[in-house]
């Protein structure tokens, strides 16, 4: 086997499994971190009436962080978004990911 082809067949694996990896970071940064994504969960907290313009403390900036990162990935962005739309207040713990944060901030 020449050369070339020892370093190919060396390194094929190493292709093969992180390509895949790289494409599937730049899938969730897009879709998750990316300037033009809008996370609805400022909007949500401002409906259930939680005041984010206090002073925060460490812990709590943790967590708000943590529910952004949340938002970002969640699975319901559509249903969030027709629930937000429709002015409505009260049923999004149905299919809010940080449910339980809000009504811990409430």
């Amino acid at each position: 086997m020449t050369p070339v082809l020892e370093t190919l067949a060396l390194y094929a694996p190493i292709v093969a499994v992180l390509a895949p990896l790289a494409a599937l970071a730049a899938l969730v940064w897009r879709r998750g971190l990316g300037e033009d994504q809008v996370l609805p969960l400022g909007e949500m907290l401002a409906r259930q009436g939680v005041a984010c313009d206090g002073v925060w403390m460490p812990g709590a900036a943790r967590q708000l962080a943590v529910a952004a990162r949340r938002c970002a990935a969640c699975g319901a962005a559509t249903a969030c978004r027709e629930w937000l739309d429709a002015g409505r207040c009260s049923g999004y713990e149905e299919f809010c990911i940080n449910a339980p944060l809000i009504e811990r901030l409430k």
